[in-house]
């Protein structure tokens, strides 16, 4: 063993180490990450300088709220999850509220946008933009989801009076 103090049954260093990149995982300010837990950001930050030490109950919010594992986090053993999480974006929030859900079909797509260099990258962001461009024409046009159409096609039935815009 090292000269790193051991508190308990964990080695102090490794879990404030850890505990900092559940934050950034599921924060990422240290305010949301304490709303999150139910704790203060100044609480998060005691924790992450070292000035508060990580108790049983900080332990328990963590496994208990974000599914992590308790070996994991006290020892670092992985797997890091209890199961395979729903909530994978780069902070969880989109905006202070409301978590991300994904389900098993967007998890997959998600680890498999993360493996791509970025020119793969690129072609599923363009490729994303045109789908999504194509369902708010969809949409504003009225046009039903059952109706195959293309984006020209849609263009030229809406110039001929057959698709109308609505006003949601």
């Amino acid at each position: 063993m090292d000269n790193k103090e051991r508190k308990g049954n964990f080695v102090e260093e490794d879990i404030i180490n850890r505990f900092v990149h559940l934050r950034k995982q599921f924060g990422p300010t240290q305010a949301k990450f304490g709303k999150k837990l139910g704790i203060s950001d100044v609480a998060v930050s005691q924790i992450e300088l070292g000035k508060t030490k990580i108790n049983e109950k900080h332990i328990k919010l963590l496994c208990g709220i974000l599914k992590v594992r308790e070996n994991w986090l006290r020892y670092g053993e992985e797997p890091l999850f209890e199961e395979k999480p729903k909530i994978l974006l780069q902070g969880a929030f989109l905006d202070d509220s409301k978590p991300v859900q994904m389900d098993e079909q967007a998890i997959r797509l998600f680890e498999i946008y993360e493996k791509l260099e970025a020119a793969g990258r690129k072609k599923v962001d363009e490729c994303a933009d045109e789908q999504w461009e194509l369902q708010q024409l969809r949409e504003a046009a009225a046009v039903p989801k059952d109706k195959k159409v293309t984006i020209y096609e849609m263009i030229e039935k809406f110039g001929e009076g057959e698709y109308t815009l609505s006003r949601k």
